[in-house]
């Protein structure tokens, strides 16, 4: 079943990184790649792009290869849209794992807000 997203939010200028495979071995990866749990991303993809299984998961904890809450096996992805503020962590069952992150990150500078007006405490 295919999944479809509604348009819910406001069109926002974003700045998306360069893609860059990020290697994963059977240790665990608490700061993967360029995700930063503190940002609201428009997009925030991660795809297993290696040979072996990819184990995901958020919050605390140590993820394994039996403690994960996302298994993604090679060619498959997740969206990372909705885990705002989780740190997650990523453990490949190989030494070889290969992961590649796609991040749309709104662009927050001064000139994207419209002009605010002046407090007008006293009347003036």
């Amino acid at each position: 079943m295919a999944i479809v997203r509604t348009p819910i939010r406001s069109d926002r200028q974003v700045s998306i990184n360069d893609p860059v495979e990020n290697g994963f071995g059977t240790v665990a990866d608490d700061t993967p790649g360029d995700y930063d749990q503190n940002i609201n991303y428009e997009i925030a993809l991660f795809q297993n792009v290696g040979a072996t299984n990819l184990y995901v998961l958020y919050g605390t904890g140590t993820v394994s290869t039996s403690n994960y809450h996302v298994k993604l096996t090679p060619g498959t992805q997740i969206d990372l849209n909705d885990i705002i503020g989780e740190r997650i962590s990523i453990v490949s069952d190989a030494s070889s794992g290969l992961g590649v992150f796609t991040l749309a990150t709104p662009d927050t500078s001064v000139t994207a807000y419209p002009a605010q007006p002046s407090n007008n405490i006293n009347g003036h």
